[in-house]
């Protein structure tokens, strides 16, 4: 069987590093895992945690379900393909895309299926649920909209390219971004198109973020673009050195976001000026594909370094970092004082934040 569990520190203390003194950490920080799951393949997922239960998809097919405390399976449901879309977790049920060309929909307590939608191509897309739908992008270039209890299509939106991007729900309406280049809008009810905006370069993996009324998203030139969310018009465009796939993260009037340049960004939200403002950069010289997740001040971001860092979201101090077995593309998710995220060594591990 694929499935392997293992609890405490022991098997892994000789891989952490101490950033500051670039020695090994002290005897304290070796309880820094609390357990490791081994799945049967990447885990590029990005862990939903939530009443106790951790959900995160593998692309061994299956999605999981654990107990977030301890690590032990409790169901696993079994997908036709690769599953790099992230959970969404609503009125006891799951909502998940895969390689298969499905949205999938199971019962959040026991990993039944209670129904699944096909598509024309791979869902990696991470679906986003409200208002009874479920909204979701596929690589057949169509934005999805499915009544949440019965997989029966409400709408959907054909745009000019493949939807690999994850979509955005704010204030009754749906965003989210284009490998043609354009970062769309629409009204969540019926699918109507409000409008449509260009980015610096297409759209990949970076899912658009609304926040006190501005649209924040990377691309794949390189780009971090802020736009009005009502309208549209862009109000700045911060350059990197490489790709940006990561989702941006905001917290306290600030960006983060990571980028292929090996660099995670710390940006002002609001500034006039048209090229962006750079806070800090932390360069970790392998490429930043995970999204940053942020917690009171702290910050963690994965990287194809195989690290998993924790960083002082007001400077970008790394206070620690834990090195897994393979580069990091998941994105953590943060949750009683534990932060839980997926590996290329085709784990999930639960580490604690505490003990800094």
């Amino acid at each position: 069987m694929f499935k392997r569990l293992v609890l405490g520190a022991a098997a892994v203390a000789a891989t952490l590093i101490n950033c500051t003194t670039g020695g090994l950490i002290s005897p304290g920080d070796e309880g820094r895992l609390v357990w490791k799951y081994v799945t049967g393949g990447y885990v590029a997922s990005r862990p939903w945690v939530e009443d106790g239960r951790l959900y995160v998809g593998g692309d061994d097919t299956y999605v999981y379900c654990l107990d977030a405390g301890s690590g032990q399976e409790i169901w696993k449901y079994r997908t036709g393909g690769r599953v790099r879309s992230s959970p969404a977790l609503a009125g006891g049920r799951l909502y998940v895309g895969g390689y298969d060309n499905y949205l999938h929909c199971v019962n959040a307590a026991d990993g039944k299926r209670l129904w699944r939608y096909e598509t024309g191509g791979w869902v990696f897309s991470s679906p986003a649920v409200g208002g009874g739908r479920v909204y979701f992008g596929g690589v057949d270039g169509h934005l999805y909209a499915l009544k949440a209890d019965t997989g029966e299509l409400a709408w959907r939106y054909q745009t000019g390219g493949q939807v690999w991007s994850s979509p955005c729900l704010a204030q009754g309406k749906v965003y989210v971004g284009c490998r043609d280049g354009k970062v769309y809008c629409l009204r969540a009810e019926n699918g109507e198109l409000l409008w449509a905006s260009d980015a610096g370069g297409e759209i990949w993996y970076s899912g658009p973020v609304v926040a006190e009324g501005r649209l924040f998203v990377g691309d794949g030139a390189g780009n971090v673009n802020c736009f009005e969310a009502a309208s549209g018009a862009l109000r700045w465009r911060y350059r990197t050195g490489g790709m940006v796939d990561s989702t941006p993260y905001i917290e306290d009037g600030t960006v983060y976001v990571g980028s292929w340049d090996g660099t995670v960004y710390a940006l002002k939200a609001d500034t006039s000026r048209a090229s962006g403002e750079l806070v800090w950069e932390r360069e970790f010289g392998k490429p930043v594909v995970s999204s940053p997740a942020g917690d009171d001040g702290r910050l963690f971001v994965g990287c194809h370094d195989f690290n998993l860092y924790y960083l002082r979201a007001s400077s970008g101090e790394v206070v620690w970092r834990y090195k897994t077995g393979h580069q990091i593309e998941s994105s953590p998710a943060v949750a009683g004082g534990r932060v839980y995220v997926g590996s290329y060594d085709d784990a999930v591990y639960c580490l604690n934040v505490l003990g800094e």
